[in-house]
């Protein structure tokens, strides 16, 4: 019975481990999708403004 409660909270712990992990990874994934809709609406905004600003 021992034995079998070991591998059962091993494994438990390598699933919290692994759910930990996707956590980490979602969050920098969500991040990097934040810091790349920024960039392109920077970039966007940057060229309506520029393209104003040449035609006036």
């Amino acid at each position: 019975d021992a034995i079998c409660s070991e591998r059962i909270s091993v494994s438990l712990d390598q699933h919290s481990r692994d759910d930990v992990t996707l956590k980490v990874q979602s969050s920098v994934l969500s991040v990097l999708l934040n810091v790349i809709l920024v960039i392109i609406i920077y970039n966007c905004y940057c060229h309506i403004v520029v393209n104003q600003c040449f035609h006036k």
